[in-house]
């Protein structure tokens, strides 16, 4: 999956098919979520006193009270509820596999969820499970600008991060500070940046500013996916790809938005799309481009 940096004229293609605002494509048919192998899976499971390990074969983490860091690969199964705490992915750890498996974890100051720069991360929700992330007013530098911990977004994924949201659950996010769920810009230093989003129930509120937004390229081939957003609803500063030929999914609502999706390049190949915005409902620009 590579980000296009084209610098021609922004474009939208809908591919074998017309998409028609607040009105629905052929129903979507999702594919069965890739599957992930517990044997030797680590367990953390969160409270607001701490968090609980049952080691697996995976041991490279540290935790300081309610928060956790991975910083090797392996697969980590994450659960329990805790009214402060969160969880990172080390800067160039690859080959990480968290898997949410009734999770509630809200963040006072920072995301709930970041995977740090040039990482490698695939987060499942795991099947039958209910997880959920919030984050607080403080997790916006910008309203707060004394908060060091800031990081924008309830899962932050940041430059040259390649991350996987998917899993045949549901993931909740609730985005009170500033973005729902924001993806990273393709850089020389740290590689390049890719958000996927596939075979995954996935609900986004974000009261402030966009609901899921990517610096570079973004995918979403399957699942169901309903935003309401003060900003845009899904927006990539350069490349967003939704559905791929010959599916029919994903299904996505935008319930409320400014735009609601936005790319330089925009791509519909498939999907059942409804979208009510206050402005564009599909709108192929980036002001920063030429």
């Amino acid at each position: 999956m590579k980000s296009d940096r084209r610098r021609g004229l922004p474009r939208i293609a809908a591919a074998a098919a017309a998409v028609f605002l607040l009105a629905s494509l052929p129903a979507v048919g999702v594919a069965a979520a890739e599957e992930y192998d517990t044997a030797g899976a680590t367990r953390l499971t969160f409270t607001d006193g701490g968090i609980t390990a049952a080691d697996g074969k995976y041991t490279d983490y540290v935790i300081d009270g309610t928060a956790l860091q991975v910083e090797g690969a392996g697969t980590y199964i994450l659960s329990g509820t805790c009214g402060d705490g969160s969880v990172t992915v080390k800067k160039g750890t690859i080959g990480v596999t968290l898997v949410l498996d009734g999770l509630t974890l809200t963040s006072a100051a920072t995301a709930p969820l970041a995977c740090n720069k040039s990482t490698g991360v695939t987060v499942m929700a795991a099947a039958g499970s209910v997880n959920t992330l919030t984050d607080t007013a403080r997790n916006n530098d910008e309203v707060y600008p004394d908060n060091e911990l800031a990081e924008n977004a309830v899962i932050k994924c940041k430059d040259g991060s390649q991350v996987t949201l998917c899993g045949s659950g549901t993931l909740i996010v609730n985005a009170n500070g500033k973005n729902g769920i924001k993806s990273g810009a393709t850089t020389d230093a740290e590689g390049e940046a890719w958000l996927h989003i596939r075979d995954l129930t996935l609900e986004v509120t974000a009261l402030v500013n966009d609901g899921i937004a990517a610096e570079a390229a973004m995918s979403i081939t399957g699942g169901t996916i309903t935003v309401s957003a003060a900003d845009d609803g899904i927006h990539s500063d350069y490349t967003l790809t939704v559905g791929k030929p010959g599916t029919d999914g994903p299904t996505i609502r935008i319930t409320q938005s400014n735009e609601g999706l936005e790319a330089a390049e925009l791509t519909i190949h498939s999907g059942d799309i409804s979208v009510r915005a206050k402005d564009d409902g599909l709108n192929a620009a980036n002001g920063d481009l030429t």
